[in-house]
């Protein structure tokens, strides 16, 4: 009898498990840090820390930063580095933090307002742009991955990041590392015309970024759109119109001039093809070099005492352009009888 009661429980077990469809889903659902407002401050009060020493400084106090992620490394353009700025629209201030994972972007989405706990992170300056991160061998190191969740926290909340719309002239430090929107503008004829279409990062010049000429149809001005020679979109052609383009600014690594970088080409939305282009004038001209001097047959001159930096050449109207195989191209640079600085 009791065999036979011990089969029959083992059966009714067996069957149970059999039929049972109801399976725990585990949780994904997370909740606002809990962080006393008065521990919170803004990512310009971090930003002045810098400035207030100018130089690399660590925190040392128990609060947190509040921001919103505005980078996507799910292109390759950003590479183990979270770009956050204060608000969703209309932000006055940003800052890039240094953070040795990637991907980022399936675990900080565009949007995500995060919290950032600052004891022991330092800010500094490097490559033109203010920065946070531990510190190695004196500069801003990344923050490693099992100390992620220590120092970047998330909240249940996405914001829909609106860009800020700017001219190229109002190009500022206000801006730096805030996603912005350029209207009106086309790449330079030279980088997308005449059978002549480049690519964003695969040109053979390029090594480490590829760095193509944005023109204002507004004002007189110029920049830099940057892409990495490891984004998963560099062998995509230039778009030839003109339109809006949306993207993060800040410096160029030497720190040399200001640069935008995309998340992806489909910020890019050119809906035009009425082109702003100079009109071209044919000048046709003889010059005798045997019996002339150089001065009577002058026809352009430009010491380039003005100018400081390549993107003050740009927004001028110079094109650096390939005209011999050896993708020869200029640079600005200052000389000292033989020595280049």
């Amino acid at each position: 009898m009791k065999l036979f009661q011990l089969y029959l429980l083992s059966a009714l077990i067996l069957q149970a498990c059999a039929n049972s469809d109801d399976f725990d889903i585990p949780s994904t659902e997370f909740q606002d840090p809990n962080i006393p407002q008065t521990q919170i401050t803004d990512i310009d009060a971090i930003k002045g820390i810098y400035h207030q020493n100018n130089a690399i400084t660590q925190i040392e106090d128990d609060i947190y930063m509040e921001g919103y992620v505005i980078s996507n490394d799910a292109g390759g353009n950003f590479f183990k580095q979270l770009i956050l700025q204060d608000k969703p629209e209309n932000p006055t201030a940003g800052i890039l933090i240094e953070i040795d994972v990637n991907p980022l972007y399936n675990y900080f989405d565009i949007g995500r307002k995060v919290y950032v706990k600052l004891q022991g992170l330092y800010v500094g300056l490097e490559n033109g742009v203010i920065k946070l991160g531990k510190l190695e061998n004196n500069e801003i190191a990344r923050i490693s991955f099992s100390e992620l969740n220590t120092y970047i926290l998330r909240t249940p909340t996405v914001a829909a990041i609106i860009p800020k719309e700017l001219n190229i002239s109002q190009f500022s430090e206000e801006y730096e590392n805030t996603f912005i929107r350029l209207t009106n503008v086309q790449f330079n004829r030279f980088e997308v015309l005449d059978g002549n279409s480049k690519t964003f990062a695969s040109e053979d010049g390029d090594q480490f970024d590829g760095e193509r000429v944005l023109e204002s149809c507004i004002t007189n001005s110029a920049t830099i759109i940057s892409t990495s020679t490891f984004s998963n979109f560099k062998s995509l052609k230039l778009p030839k119109g003109v339109g809006k383009i949306d993207g993060i600014l800040t410096r160029d690594f030497y720190d040399d001039f200001y640069t935008v970088y995309l998340n992806t080409p489909e910020d890019i939305d050119f809906d035009s093809s009425s082109r702003c282009d100079p009109a071209e004038i044919p000048i046709s001209f003889t010059v005798d070099c045997e019996n002339s001097t150089i001065d009577d047959n002058l026809l352009f001159s430009e010491d380039f005492n003005g100018f400081s930096n390549i993107s003050q050449l740009y927004s001028s109207g110079w094109s650096n352009v390939d005209l011999i195989p050896s993708n020869t191209q200029y640079t600005l640079a200052r000389f000292g009888g033989n020595t280049y600085v």
